[in-house]
């Protein structure tokens, strides 16, 4: 191959990464935060009905069903990530303005203090990550710790973003690494081979988090609804024939006259937990919900009325 022909190789393999990269950054965030709503939603869901001993399978919930019921769940945690990117952001912005003052007033030095920043942040985000890699060790939660293995890897990229990386804009830089054993084109593929790569750890370990709060909400949410039933509408359940709730679960049952009247059977005190679609979610209101709930198909031949009710 002549030298023409492999600078012409280069120049294709460059732009093709650069087409790559481009499309990445517009699709991976939007793909990572629609995906995180979705499982979100699915682990909360899940986790929150089997407090109850159902299955949600039964109600078949689509994909935006899970991501709406995410939403409404999610907006605590939204303000501290939002926070957290924020505060990030100025001490990125305050320690660029600081370091450029340093090198103005010493050449160099600006150079040797973000690379000793960096030293320290990948060391201690390495000793973080080996902490809380097993909760069990500190006695903490599931979320503190995913939480706190997050953030130490997080302090490792950015350790190893400001000692050696290439940013352009905090203060002058000396040669890259590798930049002897490696041409521009090499450094690129290995640069974005080691951006997938922190891309794939902060996703799993943000899907990680997401399952372990979600977890702790539902139980949490769970234990809300006990301590406040009356949140939840008071119904009654009309049918045409016997459910036999009266037998299965102490349910007052009573038959209207009428031998070949629709909706004879009427079932009282009881409380709606959910309605989506024809399937009806409810427990006995005299009875706390968590010591289990039962699911009614909504029909011509069954019923509910709303009831109102005094608080």
């Amino acid at each position: 191959m002549t030298e023409e022909a492999g600078r012409d190789a280069a120049t294709d393999m460059s732009q093709a990464l650069s087409t790559v990269v481009a499309a990445a950054r517009v699709l991976v965030p939007g793909t990572l935060v629609a995906a995180l709503l979705y499982y979100f939603g699915l682990r909360y869901t899940e986790d929150h009905f089997l407090q109850y001993g159902v299955d949600d399978a039964a109600f078949g919930f689509s994909t935006t069903d899970y991501a709406v019921r995410s939403l409404n769940v999610t907006v605590a945690p939204a303000r501290a990530v939002a926070t957290f990117v924020v505060a990030a952001l100025a001490a990125h912005v305050a320690l660029a303005v600081a370091l450029r003052r340093i090198d103005r007033a010493r050449p160099g030095s600006g150079r040797r203090v973000a690379r000793a920043i960096g030293v320290a942040l990948v060391a201690a985000g390495l000793v973080g990550a080996v902490v809380f890699w097993s909760p069990s060790r500190l006695g903490v939660d599931p979320v503190t710790s995913t939480g706190g293995w997050l953030v130490s890897l997080l302090a490792v990229m950015y350790g190893l973003y400001l000692g050696w990386g290439r940013p352009g804009s905090a203060v002058r830089r000396d040669q890259p690494l590798l930049a002897g054993a490696l041409g521009p084109t090499e450094r690129r593929v290995v640069g974005s081979v080691v951006l997938a790569m922190a891309v794939v750890l902060v996703a799993h370990g943000a899907f990680d988090l997401a399952r372990a709060y979600a977890r702790d909400l539902a139980i949490d949410q769970a234990m809300q609804n006990e301590a406040q039933p009356w949140l939840f509408p008071l119904v009654r359940v009309y049918s045409d024939v016997d459910l036999g709730l009266d037998d299965q679960l102490d349910v007052e049952e009573a038959v209207l006259p009428g031998e070949q009247g629709a909706h004879r059977y009427r079932y009282d005190d009881l409380r709606l937990f959910l309605h989506h679609g024809q399937r009806l979610l409810l427990w006995p209101a005299d009875r706390s919900p968590r010591s289990g709930m039962f699911i009614l198909r909504e029909s011509a031949r069954v019923r509910i009325e709303y009831l109102p009710e005094l608080r």
